[in-house]
């Protein structure tokens, strides 16, 4: 029954059986075939890379010559440096001025809440003025003036 469905019957060639090659022991097979698996490894580590380093060689082209200019440029306009200086110090503090000022209309926009307040009777507001005025006076003819050390 098993048999007609197995299909493939080894056999060794004339050519193998014609060279004798010496028995290898189990220690031989184990050792020698790990050594072996080993130094193929190595083998296309570095195969693969000198293969890397081959496709992605740097190599930079330096200009001898350079046409920048620097940013303070004071070779070429001296005179201008410190106006310069002083026109970007102004623009900073405008940057940071218009920052502040979104910054404080954002936080104002949140504050949603507008008390209400009724208007105080006319007696009263005179009262205030008044007692203001009366306290006023009283502070200026109360201020102690310096010791005087001699």
């Amino acid at each position: 029954g098993d048999d007609a469905e197995c299909t493939f019957r080894p056999e060794i060639t004339a050519r193998a059986k014609a060279t004798p090659r010496p028995r290898r022991s189990a220690a031989e097979l184990s050792a020698g075939d790990a050594l072996r698996k080993e130094t193929n490894r190595r083998l296309l580590m570095l195969r693969r890379e000198r293969e890397e380093r081959a496709a992605h060689a740097f190599k930079p082209t330096l200009a001898t010559t350079t046409t920048a200019e620097s940013r303070l440029r004071i070779a070429s306009d001296p005179g201008a440096y410190l106006d310069r200086l002083r026109a970007d110090d102004e623009n900073r503090k405008a940057a940071l001025q218009r920052k502040r000022d979104e910054h404080d209309e954002n936080t104002l926009a949140e504050f949603t809440f507008t008390p209400k307040t009724t208007k105080c009777p006319a007696y009263i507001t005179r009262i205030a003025r008044g007692m203001a005025l009366a306290n006023q006076g009283r502070r200026d003819a109360t201020a102690p003036d310096k010791p005087d050390w001699r």
